[in-house]
């Protein structure tokens, strides 16, 4: 055998090689998805991954990239409805401390495994508690949620003077004209909905509450007349007063939960 088709015979076989790691961790990958498919991780589906893991003999870098490969499908599967149970989450725990699964592989989900689970929570009827330090409340009252968020108005954003018409004319005599039909011209004012103030927006058992160094309010839930929800913040009516108070959050993404709380406070006996 020349040189050349020994070089060429080895790369074949280190070619095969890769190719049937490739598919034995997508054979683990099928494993630990169906271990998932009912909820939960028990010792004996622990057990099977952990021999075959072991029987594949990884070396660490591929390991540390299968490991978080494994937390991740686990935490899609298990957050595909965007809930997270006591249950799915204590399976993930153990999913990361069987296998060692760094913590960085972790703390890429933690925010979003932590949403879905305040918000099984929320739909079990438990609201979360909150301290909030300087916030003055009254007696018996309860915070229950806090988002960053600004307070939009409808004001002038532009004016710009508008040229009458001039309607025709005629030469009177050089230099002269004679002109019919003209108007005059105007102001015209243009608005647009703009940012007023910076602050955050606080739900508590008795009132609504924006927190800001401008335009703070407040108003207890039993003045709101009116409460729309939008996917990015919400419009309060209060009685007694003309126009309504516009919030728009700074994380679209905890809508669903500032609506679901808000749910509970005006909602209490469900």
């Amino acid at each position: 055998m020349s040189w050349v088709a020994g070089v060429i015979g080895g790369l074949q076989n280190r070619w095969v090689s890769t190719k049937e790691r490739k598919q034995q961790i997508r054979d683990l990958e099928a494993v630990l998805a169906e271990a998932l498919s009912d909820g939960h991780l028990d010792d004996e589906e622990l057990d099977e991954l952990s021999a075959r893991i072991e029987a594949l003999g990884l070396d660490p870098p591929t390991w540390r990239r299968t490991q978080a490969r494994m937390y991740s499908l686990a935490c899609q599967q298990f957050s595909a409805d965007r809930r997270l149970t006591s249950e799915e989450e204590e399976s993930l725990k153990k999913l990361a401390s069987r296998f060692g699964i760094e913590e960085a592989a972790t703390t890429r989900h933690a925010a979003d495994l932590a949403r879905y689970r305040l918000l099984v929570l929320l739909e079990e009827g438990i609201l979360p508690e909150l301290t909030l330090p300087g916030l003055i409340l009254q007696r018996g009252e309860t915070p229950h949620w806090r988002e960053q968020a600004e307070i939009l108005e409808e004001k002038v954003i532009r004016r710009e003077y508008v040229g009458g018409s001039s309607g025709f004319s005629f030469r009177i005599a050089k230099g002269v004209r004679y002109h019919v039909g003209g108007t005059r011209g105007r102001l015209v004012s243009h608005t647009g909905i703009v940012p007023v103030s910076q602050g955050e927006f606080i739900v508590t058992s008795k009132r609504l509450i924006f927190r800001a160094n401008t335009k703070n309010f407040a108003t207890p839930l039993d003045k709101i007349i009116d409460l729309q929800l939008y996917t990015d913040g919400l419009r309060v009516g209060v009685q007694n007063k003309q126009k309504p108070v516009i919030v728009r959050f700074h994380q679209p993404g905890n809508t669903e939960i500032v609506g679901m709380v808000l749910s509970g406070v005006l909602n209490p006996d469900g």
